[in-house]
């Protein structure tokens, strides 16, 4: 994928503007090629979207997830205390309780976020807080002012605002090892983070040396060959000595061609959110035998009631995907389909 012609790469465009405009700049040579490759990749993920579901506060969506995904997903990604410090900066600022100098470049840094978050509404939402990142730093900005103004000695109300708030966003984000998987206690923290969104601010496929470790510690020693859906290549397992459900077809074949699934499953927590299609409430509800480091769930088997109701891919493929996804969906991909169909259909053979 990262070697395909500037051409093909720029064709992946849904909007005709973003493709003259980047066919343009390369037939001018206004920017280095390789540049140009990376503004169309860049346009076609981020603004454009990357087809598949996107889980918003519990709800599916198609494609991208609603307007307001990006605020919704700042109020639980930015810890309680720090969200209340940039609060009461803008407070202070539209009550004209900051020096008369700060008074035009915080209203500045108050219009570049509304602008910022303004253009996200455009945007993709796969990426979760990580496309956000310029917006939360100009709240810092704000969360700056009603700590200096604090800091001032007739502001005592302040000063025990700012310190409960400090101290709360350094209880409940300081022990999440890795900073990126934190959630506030809107949603019942980290913990329950997969059961409300499916963005890669949930899990980045990070848990690799914990799987490794579970595995040798506890399901080798017991002769347990585990199911693998996380997002980790085989090289990779197969240096680190993991067997699994698959490494050996001929072995496995029954376990693999059967309609239902017993063992242990090592499964992360992305690929537990609701989605159209390769949905798994079976898992989703069941109790996990153990979390590795509080991140990719191994979920035990499902109860005897549940087993019934284990999806597989193997039985997704024969239609259970097209009866899960909804009808607005299916509509939806297949205008998509049809119309890049069409501008297939006018392009040159090469095209194809």
């Amino acid at each position: 994928m990262f070697n395909r012609p500037l051409a093909n790469k720029i064709a992946d465009l849904d909007s005709p503007v973003f493709r003259i405009a980047l066919t343009a700049m390369a037939k001018t040579h206004v920017l280095p090629r390789a540049y140009i490759w990376g503004l169309a990749d860049t346009i076609r993920a981020g603004v454009e979207g990357r087809f598949g579901t996107r889980v918003f506060f519990g709800r599916a969506y198609y494609d991208k997830g609603p307007k307001y995904f990006f605020p919704g997903v700042m109020a639980v990604k930015l810890p309680i205390g720090l969200s209340l410090l940039a609060l009461t900066g803008l407070f202070l600022l539209i009550k004209r309780r900051t020096p008369g100098e700060w008074r035009m470049p915080l209203a500045l840094v108050v219009i570049a976020t509304l602008w910022f978050l303004g253009v996200l509404t455009r945007g993709a939402t796969y990426a979760g807080i990580r496309h956000a990142l310029p917006a939360v730093v100009l709240l810092s900005v704000l969360g700056g002012v009603a700590i200096h103004m604090a800091a001032l000695p007739t502001a005592k109300p302040l000063k025990l605002m700012v310190t409960v708030g400090l101290v709360g966003a350094s209880v409940s984000a300081l022990p999440v090892i890795r900073p990126w998987e934190y959630y506030n206690e809107i949603i019942g923290g980290k913990d329950k983070a997969y059961l409300y969104f499916n963005d890669e601010g949930v899990d980045q496929s990070q848990r690799m040396k914990e799987m490794a470790r579970y595995y040798h510690e506890v399901l080798e020693p017991a002769g347990e060959v585990p199911f693998i859906q996380y997002g980790v290549y085989t090289p990779e397992l197969m240096g680190r000595g993991l067997d699994w459900v698959g490494r050996d077809r001929k072995r496995d074949e029954v376990r693999l061609e059967g309609p239902t699934f017993s063992g242990t499953i090592l499964i992360g927590e992305m690929s537990l959110s609701k989605r159209y299609g390769f949905d798994l409430p079976a898992l989703r509800e069941a109790i996990p035998a153990a979390r590795l480091a509080a991140g990719a769930p191994v979920p035990a088997s499902p109860p005897p009631a549940a087993r019934g109701d284990a999806e597989r891919r193997r039985r997704s493929r024969r239609g259970t995907r097209t009866r899960r996804c909804s009808r607005r969906a299916r509509d939806r991909r297949a205008r998509e389909a049809r119309r890049r169909l069409r501008e297939r259909r006018a392009s040159p053979p090469s095209g194809l």
